[in-house]
C-alpha cells in the first residue's frame, strides 16, 4: 500500500503543477506552452479552469485520506508542496518580470510570463484557502488575542 500511496502522491502533484497548462490558450498557430500570444491573443485568465480542477482533486485526496486509502500527512504534504510550487513560480516569475520591465532584460524570450504569473497566482490562492481551513483556529487565536505563544498550542 505504502507503494501505492507514493506514486498517487507523485502523480497528483505533477497534475497539479501542470493544471494551468492544461488548460492554457495556445499562442498563435497552436505553439503551446513557449510561444508568446499577441496581446489580443489571450482572451483572459483561467479562474474556472484552474479552480475548479484543484479543488476536485483536493476533495479526491480529502476523501482518500478519511477512507484511510492514503494518510492525513500524505495528503497535507501533497497540498504544502502543492502551495510551495505555486509560490515559487509566482515568485521567480514575478522577479523575472520586474528585471525584464524595469532592466529591459528578458530571461525567457519566448515565454508569455504575465499570464503564467497570474494563473500559477491563482492556483496559489485556491491552495491557500485549503492551508487557512486546516489552521483556521490559529489564526482566529491570533487576531482574537494578538498571538503569542498561548496560540501556538
Amino acid at each position: 500500500m505504502r507503494g501505492i500511496s507514493a506514486v498517487f502522491f507523485v502523480s497528483v502533484l505533477a497534475a497539479l503543477c501542470l493544471a494551468p497548462a492544461a488548460f492554457a490558450q495556445p499562442g498563435p498557430g497552436g505553439q503551446g506552452l513557449l510561444t508568446v500570444p499577441a496581446q489580443g491573443d489571450v482572451k483572459g485568465y483561467d479562474l474556472v479552469g484552474i479552480a475548479v480542477p484543484l479543488i476536485l482533486a483536493y476533495a479526491a485526496t480529502y476523501a482518500l485520506s478519511k477512507k484511510g486509502m492514503i494518510s492525513v500527512t500524505a495528503h497535507r504534504r501533497l497540498w504544502n508542496a502543492a502551495l510551495l510550487a505555486a509560490f515559487a513560480i509566482v515568485g521567480v516569475l514575478g522577479v523575472l518580470l520586474v528585471i525584464r520591465i524595469d532592466y529591459g532584460f528578458a530571461v525567457l524570450q519566448n515565454f508569455f510570463m504575465l499570464y503564467w504569473h497570474v494563473e500559477a497566482g491563482i492556483a496559489m490562492v485556491v491552495i491557500s484557502a485549503f492551508h487557512v481551513a486546516w489552521h483556521w483556529r490559529y489564526y482566529a487565536c491570533v487576531f482574537k488575542t494578538g498571538g503569542g505563544a498561548k496560540c501556538d498550542s
